[in-house]
């Protein structure tokens, strides 16, 4: 909405930020011809967490099958953020999880060789709404971010299983930077997948 484009947002709460029109539905079931419409680029924010099924249905299934929509309506360009890989120790208890975004991945890829942006951040840092309450996931990640600040955060990622596991977080706004940014180069620019480094990059 700041970089001035117009914002269609899908939820099934139908709470969003000021200025967004929104659209009431989910993007697993509903019909998404309305949300569709018009539209230069869909953004892929879904990701949840639960049992193995239900995480690979809303971290890999929904996102599926929102390309697949998307790209039968024409939309030319989709951008999806994903996850970065987090180590074999997150792998035992979220393996679903991350099976799921790379199915989704592939998809994306497979539809869109030109147009497409994946970001993989670890852990996003912003303003999580838990019920009534505002949870300011910036200041929780504080202590790693002041590590990753020092010499000794980029010597701790290359340990072996702990590494993964403390990765520098991301601030959301800069996630939605990068996706301005290669929205506004254009649909016909190679379809690209971002880690942390690229997401952090100034």
């Amino acid at each position: 909405i700041g970089a001035g484009f117009d914002v269609r947002v899908l939820c099934r709460s139908g709470e969003s930020p000021d200025g967004a029109n929104v659209i009431q539905g989910d993007a697993g079931t509903s019909d998404l011809g309305e949300a569709l419409q018009e539209v230069d680029a869909v953004i892929s924010c879904i990701g949840g967490f639960g049992n193995a099924e239900t995480m690979r249905y809303i971290n890999g299934t929904v996102t599926e099958r929102l390309a697949k929509v998307a790209h039968d309506a024409n939309v030319p360009m989709f951008a999806f953020v994903s996850a970065a890989d987090q180590g074999p120790i997150a792998g035992v208890f979220l393996g679903a999880y991350f099976e799921g975004k790379r199915a989704a991945e592939g998809v994306i890829t497979q539809l869109y060789p030109t147009g497409g942006t994946i970001l993989r951040p670890a852990l996003v840092a912003g303003n999580r709404n838990v019920g009534s309450m505002t949870v300011p996931l910036s200041l929780v990640y504080k202590p790693l971010e002041l590590l990753h600040a020092t010499p000794v955060g980029p010597l701790l990622q290359r340990v072996p299983l702990v590494g993964p596991l403390v990765a520098c977080p991301v601030e959301a706004e800069k996630i939605a930077a990068r996706i301005v940014e290669r929205i506004q180069q254009g649909a016909t620019i190679p379809t690209k997948v971002l880690d942390i480094e690229d997401i952090n990059a100034a």
